[in-house]
């Protein structure tokens, strides 16, 4: 279950509304992600076991109530979620770290094209990854990816031309 709580603007926050998941949720992350591209912030929501839950923001109302969407698969144990324009074409992608029980874990790569298409696998060798970070890290211009994993280590992902 995820709580959210709207804030009245002078610190103080209304008692939660409650959405549903489909599993343990385990991190979010907030933008405007649908393909109507409305100005109204969308959640995505990491959900074990292998899941991101996306909640489309009421563009009628805009009151901060949600709608769930069809749910994204990744990998095993996401615990980390980003959105990101990884490819550089106005949209935002989705980018989770995958925690695979603490063995090898992955980040998993959603492009959006109007709609997520099916999630990239990217190894990170390292065993149980949290977390993961976006940068331009070799200053060409385009954003590179990074991971926390557990042994200790982080994994730099370069981009290619063409967002890959």
């Amino acid at each position: 279950m995820l709580g959210v709580h709207l804030g009245s603007g002078n610190g103080i926050f209304a008692k939660a509304t409650h959405y549903m998941m489909p599993g343990r949720a385990f991190a979010v992350a907030a933008a405007d992600v649908d393909v109507k591209r409305d100005g109204v912030t969308d959640l995505l929501v990491a959900v074990v076991p292998s899941l991101v839950q996306p909640l489309a923001g009421n563009a009628v109302k805009r009151d901060g109530t949600f709608m769930a969407m069809p749910a994204l698969v990744v990998g095993q144990d996401p615990r980390a979620v980003i959105a990101t324009d990884l490819d550089r074409d106005g949209l935002l992608d989705v980018v989770t770290a995958n925690y695979n029980g603490g063995k090898a874990g992955s980040l998993s790569v959603l492009s959006n094209k109007g709609g997520f298409a099916n999630s990239t696998s990217l190894k990170t060798g390292g065993d149980g990854t949290r977390d993961v970070a976006v940068a331009d890290l070799d200053g060409d211009g385009a954003p590179d990816l990074a991971s926390a994993n557990d042994a200790g280590t982080v994994t730099v992902f370069l981009a290619r031309n063409g967002g890959t």
